[in-house]
């Protein structure tokens, strides 16, 4: 299969009590599955910071991408920078 860089994150932002409050679908250029990760959960939690929620939670598939998150710090050097430049 040739890879072309492009790829399509997506999500549901909801609330504790299981409403959708967002969803999103957007399409990217990216190096590999965990960086699609990452930028699916960099979009959403830049889309909750700005409409100013509170209690959501950010589900991933990645336990590399959740692992940084969680612990607010990573030794992968490309997810790093990633996550620390702004969303467009």
């Amino acid at each position: 299969m040739k890879q072309n860089g492009k790829a399509g994150i997506g999500g549901v932002v909801g609330d504790g009590g299981g409403n959708r409050i967002f969803v999103y679908a957007v399409l990217v250029k990216c190096q590999n599955h965990n960086v699609v990760e990452a930028m699916a959960a960099k979009y959403a939690a830049q889309w909750i910071k700005n409409a100013n929620l509170k209690h959501c939670t950010i589900e991933l598939d990645s336990s590399i991408v959740d692992d940084m998150l969680r612990n607010k710090t990573s030794n992968n050097l490309i997810l790093k920078p990633i996550m620390k430049r702004p969303m467009r």
